[in-house]
């Protein structure tokens, strides 16, 4: 790899995205330096974790610091050490759990169960305003806040091949014995709703499982806790070949029984094959009928300073377009005004629990 990049002396901080269509990588620093992973996908992580080596499959996002403080002069190589995969791991010398296992198109590739340089560094000096430490607290808000006996319901998802045999790795493969169908909702969920999802994969190739619209906390591998890089807020696991891998999520945020959510196998050839499924989030049953129609309307938007929306009672929340959740409350039924001096430029989604959708707030500074 001929990847270059001049860097201070200094601690550097990168958020690195497996943006491959199946590879996984197994990163490390050449001669086992070590480095610290500081964030998942979802945010901070609750302390700096040290590592000398950090999986990553397809999907998956981790910010990572790297000290180059010491080395002026010198050069870092960022590697993977795919030498190191076991089986079963699409980037280790034999894809499938069975060394006889035949992949189309696979062997060829050099890169297959071998060691290789991902990014040189050059390390140059170091700026004026260098961060030279880690603080040993980041987000400790990251750490898993449910217990299992308190989730609402546990749903098992299988992963199978469509294809059985030495061949297996050249087909389609399979969520619950059925490839996706855009007609069919496979999961209707109520919103609030705190699931234990248990991905089970029986086939010979590890997969990268991913879900829209929230995210969640791993709450073991085989009934074994997770290490701890990957205990902190995630949209993907990696379940290898013939395991299993429990997390767990609170479905909080936006409820439209007419707007799906994917989830699917993270590896684009899978995905595109059909290992895929979709769910839905259920807005409470409330006032029959009532809609965003049936209200009225948020005044005065656009605004700049105050909104005045009519809350139906209980739980109320605000998202932005992107569906990221701005603020959130509960109370009984009255006219509220909404604070938005502090919201940047845009749209918003007002949603009241007794409605079925949601009204739109304009934001103008």
């Amino acid at each position: 790899m001929d990847a270059l990049l001049e860097v201070p002396a200094q601690l550097l901080r990168f958020h690195v995205l497996n943006g491959a269509s199946e590879r996984a990588f197994n990163l490390g620093l050449e001669g086992n330096v070590p480095f610290h992973m500081i964030g998942t996908e979802g945010r901070l992580v609750s302390a700096p974790i040290e590592l000398t080596r950090l999986r990553l499959a397809p999907g998956e996002r981790a910010e990572l610091v790297v000290d180059a403080s010491a080395a002026p002069g010198d050069t870092l190589r960022r590697m993977s050490f795919a030498s190191e995969f076991s089986n079963g791991v699409y980037g280790a010398t034999f894809p499938g759990m069975g060394m006889g296992m035949s992949m189309d198109g696979y062997n060829p590739n050099v890169l297959n169960g071998a060691d290789f340089t991902l990014l040189t560094m050059a390390v140059g000096a170091a700026t004026e305003d260098a961060v030279t430490a880690l603080p040993d607290v980041l987000d400790p808000a990251n750490e898993n806040p449910w217990v299992t006996t308190d989730a609402d319901m546990t749903r098992v998802i299988t992963m199978t091949p469509q294809s059985m045999g030495m061949n297996a790795l050249n087909g389609n493969f399979l969520l619950n014995g059925a490839p996706f169908d855009m007609e069919v909702i496979n999961y209707s969920i109520p919103l609030d709703n705190l699931e234990i999802w248990n991905i089970v994969n029986n086939s010979p190739i590890g997969h990268p499982f991913h879900i829209h619209d929230v995210q969640f906390h791993i709450i073991d591998r085989n009934g074994v806790a997770p290490a701890p890089e990957e205990q902190g807020r995630k949209d993907v696991v990696f379940v290898p070949a013939m395991t299993s891998a429990r997390f767990m999520a609170k479905f909080e945020d936006f409820a439209d029984a007419d707007t799906p959510y994917m989830y699917h196998c993270h590896m684009l050839t899978h995905e595109d094959g059909g290992m895929m499924g979709q769910f839905v989030v259920l807005p409470p049953t409330g006032v029959a009928g009532m809609n965003s129609a049936d209200l009225p309307a948020p005044f005065p938007t656009p605004s700049d300073a105050t909104v005045n929306v009519q809350h139906l009672g209980g739980h109320w929340h605000v998202a932005d377009a992107m569906g990221k959740l701005i603020e959130t409350g509960q109370g009984p039924e009255q006219q509220m005004s909404l604070k938005i001096v502090d919201w940047k430029n845009g749209l918003y989604f007002y949603h009241t629990e007794h409605a079925a959708d949601a009204q739109r707030v304009v934001v103008q500074h």
